[in-house]
């Protein structure tokens, strides 16, 4: 029997465009003499370096492939954040100037203003 109240994350995460290359963002497999590995995505072979070593180390640090999982799994983040925000403003609503609505929603006020921060943080700028 299964449990009605238990989360059960998606099959696949739905992308959401943005401006953004669409998940799944890849690691590679070989790191360059810098101490690299590329990140790729669909279309692109390489669009993003992340450094995985220390210089002159042989192996792979700690740290660095936690940035690496962490940029790789961008487009899913991005994603999830904004259906949350979506989810809160439409339990919430919105009063006219754009902030939540209700005083029972207090608590939702600060969660939801850095999830919007960071959210634009990842939209696309001119260069």
């Amino acid at each position: 029997m299964s449990n009605t109240n238990q989360f059960e994350p998606p099959k696949k995460t739905p992308i959401k465009r943005n401006g953004i290359t669409p998940g799944p963002w890849d690691i590679g497999s070989e790191v360059d003499e810098m101490g690299r590995r590329s990140i790729s995505g669909q279309g692109w072979v390489h669009f993003a370096d992340v450094t995985t070593r220390m210089s002159g180390e042989s192996e792979d640090c700690a740290d660095g492939i936690a940035n690496a999982n962490l940029i790789a799994a961008a487009p899913d983040l991005l994603a999830a954040l904004q259906d949350m925000v979506e989810m809160i403003e439409q339990d919430c609503g919105l009063n006219k100037s754009g902030e939540l609505a209700g005083t029972a929603n207090a608590h939702w006020r600060q969660p939801h203003a850095l999830a919007k921060l960071a959210i634009s943080k990842a939209k696309p700028t001119q260069p």
